[in-house]
């Protein structure tokens, strides 16, 4: 009993390299999820504006907001791409 408790809690080199590897690519992750966050801002104001503002020519206006939000959904490729060949 006693010596497999002491198995348990023994110190591994390996089990620590992989947790500092796992918060490494957490951290990583993080990152990621912000910038691509940060591309969904312009979209969501977007579809908002669209919604909320949109006058007389809603089939013009409506064009461009759909323009706008598919540029912005074609950046995501290039931020995952970039991201990941400067990634630390």
């Amino acid at each position: 009993s006693l010596r497999r408790i002491s198995h348990v809690t023994k110190y591994s080199v390996a089990r620590s390299y992989q947790t500092k590897e796992n918060i490494t690519v957490i951290k990583a992750l993080l990152r990621l999820a912000m910038c691509l966050g940060l591309l969904n801002v312009p979209i969501f104001v977007l579809v908002v504006c669209f919604r909320h503002f949109s006058g007389v020519e809603l089939a013009v206006s409506g064009n461009f907001v759909h323009s706008i939000m598919d540029i912005c959904l074609s950046l995501y490729p290039l931020v995952l791409i970039s991201y990941i060949a400067i990634a630390d």
